[in-house]
């Protein structure tokens, strides 16, 4: 139970802990790690770091 943040109730983080830990949380894990790895394109929307947030 080491780190456990002070506004999340210890049931929650056993919970997180379980579920974090499962064997389907870990094989989605390394699927959406390896597809990340693949992208030819990264993620550009969000925060420009010259301008400040972009705006459709």
């Amino acid at each position: 139970m080491k780190h456990k943040p002070e506004d999340v109730d210890i049931v929650e983080w056993h919970y997180l802990i379980l579920y974090f830990g499962s064997p389907d949380f870990k094989k989605k894990s390394n699927r959406n790690s390896k597809i990340r790895g693949e992208q030819k394109t990264k993620h550009i929307m969000g925060v420009c770091k010259k301008h400040g947030p972009i705006r459709l």
